[in-house]
């Protein structure tokens, strides 16, 4: 048979049997079980609830509520009772304090404390309120004291300046002025008495001030101090324009320049070429004077003396195209044997080219050959002949077509004749070399021409006939002056002004006109000697081109 169960009652615990463990009471408020939201009380078998003093339990014997003890007698406060949480507390009305039973209320002394007042407070039952000291009034907050300007009003009687305070104004003067006793009127100080104001130079006194000035010559810099006025650099002088200004304190002073006389206001040049020691030259110049050289002279370093001028060691030998002579102050050219000086001075012509007649007109030349020892018979056939030559060229050319040579045509051209000017001047010379003939601008011909004529060598063109006899040939007037031949000629002494003609006696390489060359025409001023180029070209003159077919037969 099983044993019997044993149990214990609810609030126990144990096996129940009494030979075991038994039963033991549960201890609810230890094991979280008892469900009180206070206080919790044990019993044996059980437990009960119960509330803190301000809380009374709740039907449901577990949960507390508040006791508003403001609600009996309110709380026993004299004033104002406030409930709380399980209790409650007593508070009194503005101007009290709680007495020490906390629940009686006392005057409070507000001026005693941090009052808000910002001058004067006065207590009263309950409250305070402020007050301000004279000289100020109470804002409308009731707490601050905002002071009066009284100098906003026409009460303060100051003359000049009022100035306010907190709570009062006094009476003040501007600078220059001193306040006198009765502290509302003020009088002028004379600044200049002391120190003489600080001024370096003068000191002026004025109504309620003063200023400095300063002497003539001087000017105020910093309202004290007077420095010198630079006339001279400010341009405030009187000098003269060839003086010299010398700034001094407080004025200045002129003095004439070097090469000037005056008192500084007035200043003439002096003229030092009068005394100066120029060894050639003097010119005299606004204050001064320079030395100068004549021509072929050169002013040497010490600026007084001149020395002869060597051209003929200068690059281009004073132009000398073969030999140059120096002298004192000048140079001449001389020729090498077989050459003859040209009308420049400097070229040389070769002695077998020809030129005109000294006594003829100058016109043209052409080269002749000369026959020594023909007879005169022989010589006058000869220009017959060839003067029948002449017109019969003349005659084909006058029936041909023109042909208008142009500057950009020039190259194209048939071959011409060279001219030369000023007409009462006999021809002078003969190019025999084309590069003598600078390229320029083409221009129309005019009168009274003089003749050159290029003949460069041609050794495969066979001999010319040989020229008319002296005093037969014979010449005609042409739309162009035609050029004449000049007879042959003797040598002139030696000195003599003008070379005469020569003839080639190289018959193996006569003297022809070449007719693929362009012999060009040139017109100068009158009166005016041709310039010539160190590569004897003739330049700044005026080239045309004249047909060959204006050419006499006798040149052909």
């Amino acid at each position: 048979m099983s044993p019997p169960v044993c149990t214990c009652p609810a609030g126990w615990q144990g096996d129940g049997r009494r030979d075991g463990f038994g039963c033991e009471d549960i201890d609810e408020c230890s094991d979280d079980t008892s469900m009180c939201e206070q206080t919790c009380a044990n019993a044996p078998g059980s437990y009960s609830c119960a509330c803190q003093q301000g809380f009374q339990l709740n039907d449901d014997s577990r949960t507390c509520q508040d006791v508003d003890e403001c609600t009996s007698d309110n709380g026993g406060c004299q004033h104002v009772c406030e409930n709380d949480y399980g209790s409650f507390y007593c508070e009194c009305r503005d101007g009290f304090q709680l007495g020490s039973d906390r629940k009686s209320c006392q005057d409070m002394n507000e001026c005693r404390e941090d009052h808000s007042c910002s001058q004067i407070c006065n207590n009263t039952a309950g409250s305070y309120f402020c007050s301000c000291l004279e000289g100020f009034v109470l804002a409308e907050d009731g707490w601050t004291c905002r002071d009066i300007d009284e100098c906003l009003t026409d009460t303060h009687g100051c003359s000049h300046l009022c100035v306010n305070t907190q709570g009062s104004f006094s009476c003040a003067c501007p600078e220059g002025y001193l306040l006198r006793e009765d502290g509302r009127s003020c009088e002028n100080i004379d600044e200049c008495i002391d120190d003489n104001g600080g001024c370096s130079q003068v000191c002026e006194d004025t109504e309620g001030s003063y200023r400095c000035a300063c002497q003539p010559g001087y000017r105020l810099e910093d309202e004290f101090m007077c420095s010198d006025v630079n006339e001279c650099a400010e341009g405030r002088d009187s000098c003269h324009a060839n003086a010299e200004c010398i700034n001094n304190e407080g004025s200045y002073e002129c003095y004439c320049r070097p090469g000037f006389e005056g008192d500084g206001r007035t200043c003439t040049d002096q003229d030092e070429c009068e005394t100066s020691d120029c060894q050639q030259l003097c010119t005299n110049t606004p204050g001064s004077f320079m030395c100068g050289c004549q021509e072929g002279y050169l002013l040497l370093d010490d600026r007084r003396s001149c020395d002869n001028i060597d051209e003929c060691s200068l690059d281009d030998r004073g132009g000398c195209r073969h030999i140059c002579r120096d002298t004192e102050g000048s140079y001449y050219c001389e020729c090498e044997p077989g050459f003859h000086l040209a009308s420049d001075l400097k070229a040389c012509i070769r002695d077998n080219v020809i030129t005109a007649n000294q006594g003829g007109d100058g016109e043209g030349a052409v080269p002749v050959q000369q026959t020594r020892g023909a007879p005169l018979p022989m010589a006058v056939g000869l220009s017959i002949a060839a003067v029948l030559l002449v017109l019969l060229v003349l005659a084909f050319v006058k029936c041909r077509p023109r042909i208008n040579h142009s500057a950009d045509g020039l190259k194209n051209s048939l071959p011409s004749v060279f001219y030369k000017k000023p007409l009462k001047d006999p021809v002078e010379h003969i190019y025999d070399n084309p590069k003598f003939l600078p390229e320029t601008s083409i221009s129309k011909a005019v009168s009274e021409k003089q003749v050159h004529v290029i003949l460069p060598p041609q050794p495969s063109s066979p001999p010319p006939p040989p020229p008319p006899p002296i005093g037969q040939s014979s010449r005609r007037p042409m739309s162009r002056r035609s050029p004449t031949v000049s007879p042959a000629q003797p040598r002139p002494a030696p000195g003599s002004s003008r070379r005469a003609p020569q003839v080639s006696e190289r018959a193996e390489n006569p003297y022809v006109l070449d007719p693929t060359r362009h012999i060009q025409h040139r017109t100068s001023v009158p009166g005016q000697r041709p310039e010539v180029n160190n590569d004897d070209t003739i330049s700044e003159h005026i080239y045309e081109t004249l047909d060959l077919r204006d050419v006499p037969v006798s040149m052909i």
